[in-house]
């Protein structure tokens, strides 16, 4: 019984860890956008699309990238942590 609540307080901790650099990575997700954008007005219009403009090089950048990201994460992992999550507990 112990060991198991080891693990749990272990998974725990590493869940806290992660939940915080998700969001540190989307606060910096947001500045780098607002920042390409040229301003937090710009920035929140793009949200709404580009209105018939072509994707600017950066927001492209970005986006490959991310993609790029998540692949990796299904090479090494098998499958996304969240997804895996949903499979194990059948909550989603």
């Amino acid at each position: 019984m112990p060991r198991q609540a080891n693990e749990r307080a272990r998974q725990h901790r590493v869940q806290k860890v992660l939940t915080l650099a998700s969001g540190v990575f989307l606060l910096l997700g947001l500045i780098v956008h607002t920042l390409s954008a040229g301003g937090v007005s710009r920035a929140l219009a793009l949200f709404g699309g580009h209105g018939g403009e072509a994707v600017p090089w950066q927001e492209a950048a970005d986006l490959r990238a991310r993609d790029r990201m998540r692949g990796a994460l299904r090479d090494r992992q098998g499958v996304l942590r969240g997804e895996a999550y949903c499979a194990r507990t059948s909550t989603c």
